[in-house]
């Protein structure tokens, strides 16, 4: 590939990943984790944190994938150390809420709110509307078995957000639920 002719080690993390992703999405999860294991091995060898904690999220997404739920929370804590090392607070909502997805398929709903709280935390604090807006949703998908008012609340503040800034497809998918 171009990048390796380059010598363009950070290129070539990013297009293993690339590869994976496409692996994944055509569900060939074992040829996804050889590419992500092989991405993650040379962001170890430059030494690019972001890098390394991007590659272990996909891991970590991986494994999510496959129900294997204990692996997924450990890459996704991995990722989360490296990019607290970093000040990485927009990734750290985003593994935050990834966590919280994890936890609530495995039924563990205190552990998920904890970890979607905090991703909506720090989404508010980055006013990072799209994020506060997907946080809403998963906290109303969340509750709304459990604590239907609740989740009517989150629905309610993802709704008005996403009228504020017109996105239609937020919308859309509020008004459905």
């Amino acid at each position: 590939a171009l990048s390796e002719k380059i010598s363009n080690s950070t290129g070539i993390v990013k297009s293993l990943n690339n590869i994976g992703m496409h692996y994944c999405d055509d569900r060939q999860f074992e040829k996804a984790e050889e590419y992500f294991n092989r991405s993650y091995t040379l962001s170890q060898a430059i030494g690019n944190k972001q890098l390394q904690s991007r590659c272990l999220n996909f891991i970590g997404a991986l494994h999510q994938a496959l129900a294997n739920y204990p692996q997924s929370i450990d890459y996704y804590l991995k990722s989360i150390a490296i990019r607290e090392d970093l000040g990485d607070s927009l990734g750290i909502g985003m593994v935050y809420g990834n966590l919280g997805y994890v936890y609530q398929n495995m039924g563990e709903f205190d552990n998920a709110d904890k970890y979607i709280s905090r991703a909506l935390a720090i989404s508010t604090a980055l006013k990072d509307t799209l994020a506060v807006i997907a946080n809403h949703i998963n906290l109303g998908l969340l509750y709304v078995h459990k604590d239907p008012e609740r989740a009517m609340s989150h629905y309610q503040a993802g709704l008005t957000l996403a009228e504020k800034t017109g996105d239609l497809e937020r919308i859309a998918i509020l008004l459905g639920n």
